[in-house]
């Protein structure tokens, strides 16, 4: 991931692959030493936080807010909460996260409160909002943000196919095999169908990310080589399959190696 802003924006339908996204963020803004790459930072995994996180699935300096399951609007007063909290240091992290939930959910004056901390954040605190719809929030609030979006478009059988097979084979920890399966995509893929390959692939990886029991931090390095590949090959992209093939084959591969 690149460096963090204050505050980014999440939008997308599919609810694990938002999740699995908002937890690439917060894991890397409580990493104690950031790895740094070619393609930006990522957490590394072993310093006392990342071992928290990973063990446990929170973190002291992690707080996720979502509305009453009584109402239908996130409130002011929840908004409050995070106002009055959010200047006290972090407990042990380079900075406390505050996962906003359903953010586009919040009422006026919630908005208007977020707004405020929003141009004013304190230190050492990152915000992280998730929502379905771009539209759903103030402008003002969209423009203090950085705003990601996940994309949710359907796949055709054969492409789950292709990337369930590249998904099998890093599971089972076959480079051999993993090679094999990431040269096939360079073979009669329009840029598409490479895509939309790519988002099957990212989907099949959000979900192991989540799924107790499943090596997370291995399955989010592997979001970390995905996530760019699917940027670059967004609409007008025309970049031949060869690029996306090599990087996976490669990274990926480094990754069980590692």
């Amino acid at each position: 991931m690149r460096i963090q802003s204050h505050a980014t924006l999440i939008i997308g339908e599919d609810d694990t692959a938002v999740e699995t996204r908002v937890n690439m963020h917060a894991a890397l803004a409580v990493c104690s030493d950031p790895l740094e790459s070619s393609d930006g930072r990522s957490p590394c995994g072993t310093c006392r936080n990342c071992r928290l996180l990973k063990s446990t699935g929170e973190h002291y300096d992690i707080i996720r807010v979502t509305k009453s399951e009584d109402k239908q609007q996130l409130t002011i007063d929840v908004i409050r909460a995070i106002i009055d909290s959010a200047p006290v240091m972090p407990v042990q992290a380079p900075h406390k996260v505050y996962i906003i939930r359903d953010a586009g959910d919040m009422n006026a004056s919630a908005s208007n409160a977020l707004l405020k901390l929003l141009e004013e954040p304190p230190s050492k605190v990152v915000f992280l909002l998730t929502g379905k719809r771009v539209k759903d929030f103030l402008p003002t609030i969209r423009s203090r943000c950085v705003i990601e979006r996940i994309s949710s478009e359907r796949t055709s059988a054969a492409e789950d196919k292709n990337a369930l097979a590249i998904f099998e084979a890093f599971g089972n920890r076959n480079p051999s095999l993993l090679a094999t399966e990431c040269l096939k995509l360079e073979k009669g893929l329009t840029t598409a169908e490479l895509r939309a390959v790519l988002h099957s692939l990212y989907r099949l990886f959000s979900n192991a990310a989540v799924t107790p029991g499943a090596d997370a931090r291995q399955s989010l390095l592997a979001l970390e080589v995905i996530l760019p590949l699917t940027e670059l090959y967004r609409p007008p992209a025309s970049i031949g399959a060869g690029h996306a093939a090599g990087t996976l084959m490669v990274r990926l591969t480094a990754i069980l190696l590692n």
